[in-house]
């Protein structure tokens, strides 16, 4: 997870982080018609959440769009995950989400060097989880409990975590 100093140098470090924003319900939103090196827009946001018939409000945002299954481990896992744009950024934002998570190294395209996303979530005070795996698991269960609780480094800019779901059924 990255901490809000990964792109702040006097932003929160992981260990002056607040433990909630690490779990709590959660849903997993099924992109995987976006494509390697694609954009997830608001209007895929919207869509998918439609599709998981969890309405966000505070919800935690997992995106499962395939990258792990289709490029691991080949070097394209490092090379070709999709983007996040601001706007579906902004999306998460506005419905009070405060961490979501992807698939790949990245919420930004690794040919991008200005970090569009990780700079708005710096700005709104958001955060995310990046290298997630098996999260084809948790479509269409709906609302679940998500758990990706960081080690506490002093002075972290990010950590490791053990990312799990708990499911009602």
């Amino acid at each position: 997870m990255d901490a809000f100093r990964h792109v702040n140098p006097t932003g929160a470090p992981v260990d002056e982080m607040p433990l909630d924003l690490f779990m709590g319900a959660a849903v997993c939103f099924d992109l995987r018609h976006i494509p390697d090196l694609g954009d997830i827009t608001a209007e895929d946001m919207d869509v998918a959440e439609k599709k998981a018939g969890v309405k966000v409000h505070g919800h935690i945002v997992l995106l499962c769009t395939g990258f792990h299954n289709r490029n691991y481990p080949s070097i394209d896992s490092v090379w070709k995950n999709p983007l996040l744009t601001v706007e579906a950024t902004r999306w998460l934002y506005e419905r009070g989400s405060r961490m979501h998570g992807v698939e790949g190294p990245s919420t930004d395209k690794p040919t991008d060097n200005i970090f569009a996303q990780h700079r708005l979530c710096r700005d709104l005070g958001i955060s995310h989880w990046e290298w997630l795996v098996n999260l084809e698991e948790l479509l269409g269960k709906g609302e679940f409990q998500f758990f990706g609780v960081p080690l506490k480094f002093k002075g972290g800019s990010g950590s490791p975590v053990r990312a799990f779901a708990l499911l009602d059924n």
